[in-house]
């Protein structure tokens, strides 16, 4: 069987797997500043002395924090989706906060009681609106109910979880099928089938499926109507009974179902070729190519930074705040250089794994038959 395009759990599973990398990325460039400055605090640096709860926990505390978290997202651990909600939220709160923020000037003059002008530069809002709707937009993913689903979050109510045809006994299930006339099981990773008893022998009908890496660890296929109409003459005016049969051993939230998927059927008995992942759309492959290119992109321009601040012997330090950005020279701060060109180097390097990975997975889509 052949599919138009690849499944909406599929994908939304992906990007999931997408965000966690991002999040181990990131966090990881930012925990080589958290343990410098944590190094800095201990030390008693210059500097650190007003150090408030707040800004420990934003620069020390979360960086490694959030790698962890990301971890927990590729392994869909439930209390990782709180920390990525909850962030999220706060990232959004911090945000609003700083557009409602009066504007100040940039440099401000006052004169101290002593006769001294003292001259402070304000930073300015940290307010981004860009920033705001990419927040805005990972929030909205992170509550939609398949995401919830895929870290075991819903608030749908559901019936115990019963054994599986497939996964009981062989005796029981051969007694227990001959009595009902009709069974279910897995046919390889992805596939499905659904057999009943006529005139002593079985007759299969076989139905696609695709494994997942969430909470549901396959999605059921179930095609529209009018392919059904194709269907051995037995099964071909019984769609919602054998339908409901399959779901009720194939149950939520172990499994996931897409209705009147668009299918060729094929006569009863005939060998199937199922390209579950095979079918890839043009809009999905320019997204993956957009991916990848981005992230090459980074590859590139941290590369290039990370050699020229080699050769020069001063690179600038990444920072998000203006105010504190400025040129590290090696001879003078020879540990902060360091720290800088290995930042470079951690996020170019992150980026070309992960973009090797999604080749890889893309190129996997492409072979015959799909994933296996």
């Amino acid at each position: 069987m052949s599919y138009s395009a690849t499944s909406a759990p599929a994908r939304r599973s992906l990007l999931v797997t997408l965000l966690g990398w991002m999040v181990i990325l990131g966090s990881a460039a930012l925990s080589v500043i958290s343990f410098f400055s944590f190094l800095m605090i201990l030390a008693g640096s210059y500097g650190t002395q007003n150090t408030e709860l707040s800004g420990f926990l934003l620069i020390v505390v979360a960086p490694p924090a959030s790698c962890v978290a990301g971890i927990g997202l590729l392994r869909r651990w439930r209390w990782s989706w709180v920390y990525l909600v909850a962030g999220l939220l706060l990232a959004i709160g911090w945000q609003v906060v700083e557009g409602m923020r009066p504007a100040k000037p940039a440099v401000t003059t006052t004169v101290l009681p002593s006769g001294v002008k003292s001259t402070v530069y304000h930073s300015g809002s940290q307010f981004s609106a860009p920033l705001t709707a990419v927040l805005g937009g990972l929030l909205v993913f992170a509550l939609t109910p398949g995401v919830r689903r895929e870290f075991g979050i819903s608030r749908k109510s559901l019936p115990p979880p019963v054994p599986n045809a497939s996964e009981a006994p062989k005796a029981e299930t051969t007694a227990r099928d001959r009595e009902r006339g009709w069974r279910v099981g897995h046919r390889g990773r992805d596939c499905l089938f659904y057999e009943e008893l006529h005139g002593g022998a079985w007759q299969r009908l076989d139905i696609s499926g695709e494994m997942l890496t969430g909470r549901a660890h396959h999605v059921i296929y179930f095609p529209t109507a009018k392919a059904w109409s194709q269907m051995p003459e037995w099964a071909r005016d019984r769609r919602e009974e054998i339908v409901a049969r399959i779901k009720s051993e194939f149950r939520e939230p172990d499994y996931e179902y897409a209705d009147d998927v668009d299918v060729t059927t094929v006569p009863a008995g005939a060998v199937v070729a199922h390209h579950v992942n095979g079918a890839t759309s043009a809009g999905q492959k320019g997204g993956l190519l957009g991916m990848l290119l981005a992230l090459l992109a980074v590859v590139a321009f941290m590369g290039w930074q990370a050699k020229d601040g080699f050769e020069k012997g001063q690179i600038r330090l990444p920072v998000a705040k203006g105010g504190l950005r400025r040129t590290v020279v090696r001879e003078a701060e020879p540990a902060l250089f360091w720290t800088c060109m290995g930042i470079h180097l951690v996020v170019g390097g992150g980026s070309l794994g992960l973009a090797v990975w999604l080749a890889a997975q893309g190129l996997k889509t492409r072979r015959p038959g799909g994933l296996r």
